[in-house]
C-alpha cells in the first residue's frame, strides 16, 4: 500500500493530531513508511486486538494501529530534535511488534514489563524484509544506528521519564480509550511540551507550565488505571491462551506471529473448528468475565478436584502422604500457589478459586506440568468447612479484594466470619500469611487479627525493601505492583492452643 492510500483512510482525528504534532511532514519518512515491514503494523492493533473484544470491557472511540503510532512517534521526535536517524529510530521502534502485541508478552509470562516479544530490527529487517535491508543500504543509513532505540532518551525512556513513547500513550489513549482528552486540548498542550537535560544526563521530554504538567499527569493516571484494570488483564490474559491453544495444535507457529496482522489471527480463530478456542473465544467476543462451559474445561484437568467435600478428613489420603498442607484462597489464575507447589516438593498446596475464567487460566498455566503436590477446587471461600476437617497448616490471603466499603466487610478474609470458618479447618498451630497493597485493609487485618489472639511473626510495611530479606514468591498482581513501586504490606500471623 502506499502512503497516500494509508492516509486517506486514517481516521480524521488521528490526521489532525499529526499535523499538531508536526506542521510539516518530513517526506523522507515515506518510503520507509511504505515498507513491507511498517505497513504490516496498519493491521496490528495498538490495542492489542482489544477492539475485537467484550464491548462491557473496552469502550473505544475508534481504533488505532502500531503504524498510527510509530508515525506520531517519529513526528514528536521530528519535531523537537529535526534528526533523521532519531526519527528513523522512533519510526522503527514498534516495527518487530507481533500481531496481537503485548498479548504475545502475557503468552511469555512477561505481562509486567511487556518487553519479551521485541527483536532484533536489523535481524528482522534482513529476515522478512529484504527490499528494505538493501533500501537502508543504498541510501547510506546504517540500520544498527535506529535498532537499539532505547538507548536514545526521546524516543524511550523508562517509567516514570517522559519520552516519545510515552507522551504518544498518554494522548491515543485518551482520544480513542478513555475519551478524556479531545484534539483542542491537546491543541492547548502541545505548545508547552519542551525537552531538556534530565537528572542523568539524558534528553527527555518536559513542559514549560506546571498546568499543563498537573494535567499531563492526570491523564497520564487515567489511561495507567485502565491498563491495570483487572477486566484488562484479564482480557488479555484469555486472548493469549487461545494463541498458545493455536500454537499447540500447529495451526499457527510462534514465529508467525511476527509477520501475520491481528486481522489474519483472529480470522484464523473464528474459522477454527476446535471446540474449546470456540468456547474460549466467544467470552472474550461477548461476555464480562464468563468463559462459555468453563465448567467442563476446569473439571477435565487433573490437577481440580471435583466433588471435593468427598475428600473432608481425607486429603493426606489425596495426596498419598502425610505433609502439611497449605491452602491459598482466592489463587487467581494459580501462579503463586504453582510457584509455591514448585519450589517445595514437600508440602501439599490446594488453591481455591470461586471465578471461573480465572480457574480456567490457572488450568491453562499448569498444562505439560507434573506437580503431585498440588490441586485446586473451584468453590467459594464460605464451603471451606464442608470440604476440609481440621487439616490445614497454612493459609495464605495473596492480594484478595479488600472490599473496602462498608456494606461489604463481612466479605473481608480477615472478617471475623471467615476467622471462625479457618478455626474449624486448621490444626492446633493456625498459621495465616497475608499480602496486600492496600494499607486500610491491611490495618484492618491486623486489628482483627490480634483481637483472635494472633501473635505477628513478621509484620512489614514494604516488604520488597525489608532489611530483613523476607523469603517471598511473588503473585502477578505483587509483581506489578512491584514495578510501579507501591509498598507491599505483609504480615506473618501465628496462634498456638
Amino acid at each position: 500500500m502506499k502512503f497516500n492510500e494509508y492516509y486517506e483512510n486514517l481516521n480524521p482525528e488521528i490526521k489532525e493530531y499529526f499535523k499538531i504534532i508536526s506542521s510539516h511532514f518530513p517526506k523522507f519518512l515515506i518510503p520507509f513508511i511504505e515498507s513491507k515491514t511498517l505497513m504490516r503494523l496498519k493491521d496490528v492493533s495498538y490495542f492489542c486486538g482489544a477492539i475485537n473484544a467484550s464491548s462491557k470491557v473496552y469502550n473505544f472511540k475508534y481504533d488505532i494501529s502500531r503504524l498510527d503510532h510509530s508515525i506520531s512517534c517519529a513526528l514528536h521526535v521530528w519535531n523537537f530534535t529535526y534528526n533523521d536517524i532519531l526519527t528513523l529510530a522512533a519510526l522503527f521502534h514498534d516495527a518487530t511488534a507481533p500481531a496481537l502485541s503485548h498479548v504475545v508478552d502475557y503468552l511469555n509470562g512477561d505481562y509486567l514489563n511487556q518487553e519479551s516479544t521485541e527483536l532484533n530490527l536489523e535481524e528482522y529487517v534482513k529476515t522478512y524484509d529484504p527490499e528494505l535491508f538493501n533500501y537502508f543500504k543504498r541510501i547510506g543509513i546504517n540500520i544498527k544506528d535506529i535498532s537499539n532505540f532505547k538507548d536514545k532518551s526521546v524516543v524511550d525512556l523508562p517509567r516514570p521519564c517522559l519520552c516519545a513513547d510515552r507522551i504518544d500513550f498518554v494522548f491515543l489513549g485518551n482520544l480513542a480509550w478513555s475519551r478524556n482528552l479531545t484534539i483542542d486540548e491537546i491543541k492547548i498542550i502541545y505548545p508547552h511540551i519542551i525537552t531538556t537535560i534530565n537528572e542523568n544526563g539524558e534528553e527527555e521530554f518536559a513542559f514549560d507550565d506546571v498546568y499543563v504538567a498537573d494535567r499531563v499527569v492526570e491523564l497520564n493516571d487515567i489511561v495507567n488505571n485502565l491498563t491495570r484494570q483487572t477486566d484488562d488483564y484479564e482480557e488479555m490474559n484469555i486472548l493469549s491462551i487461545i494463541v498458545k491453544r493455536l500454537i499447540d495444535l500447529k495451526l499457527i507457529s510462534y514465529e508467525e506471529l511476527y509477520i501475520l496482522t491481528d486481522k489474519q489471527i483472529f480470522d484464523l480463530i473464528k474459522s477454527c473448528d476446535d471446540k474449546i478456542i470456540k468456547e474460549i473465544f466467544y467470552s472474550y467476543n461477548m461476555q464480562y468475565k464468563v468463559i462459555k462451559n468453563a465448567d467442563k474445561i476446569v473439571k477435565s484437568s487433573p490437577y481440580v478436584v471435583n466433588n471435593p467435600e468427598k475428600y473432608k478428613n481425607k486429603w493426606k489420603e489425596l495426596f498419598g502422604n502425610s505433609n502439611p498442607i497449605h491452602l491459598e484462597l482466592g489463587m487467581g489464575r494459580g501462579d503463586f500457589i504453582i510457584d509455591m507447589a514448585k519450589n517445595f516438593p514437600n508440602i501439599n498446596f490446594i488453591g481455591l478459586e470461586v471465578v471461573d475464567s480465572q480457574m480456567v487460566m490457572a488450568v491453562d498455566n499448569l498444562e505439560n506440568k507434573k506437580l503431585p503436590n498440588l490441586k485446586l477446587i473451584n468453590i467459594d471461600a464460605k464451603e471451606i468447612i464442608n470440604i476440609f476437617g481440621k487439616e490445614i497448616d497454612t493459609i495464605y490471603l495473596t492480594f484478595c479484594d479488600p472490599w473496602p466499603k462498608k456494606q461489604d466487610e463481612k466479605r473481608r478474609f480477615t472478617h471475623p466470619v471467615y476467622l471462625r470458618l479457618y478455626d474449624r479447618i486448621f490444626k492446633k498451630h493456625k498459621h495465616i500469611i497475608l499480602k496486600t497493597d492496600n494499607k486500610g485493609f491491611f490495618a484492618y487485618s491486623l486489628e482483627y487479627l490480634s483481637s483472635y489472639w494472633y501473635t505477628f511473626e513478621k509484620v512489614s510495611l514494604d516488604l520488597h525493601h525489608d532489611e530483613r530479606n523476607i523469603p517471598n514468591i511473588m503473585t502477578n498482581y505483587e509483581k506489578q505492583y512491584f514495578k510501579e513501586g507501591r509498598p507491599i504490606y505483609y504480615v506473618d500471623a501465628v496462634y498456638e492452643d
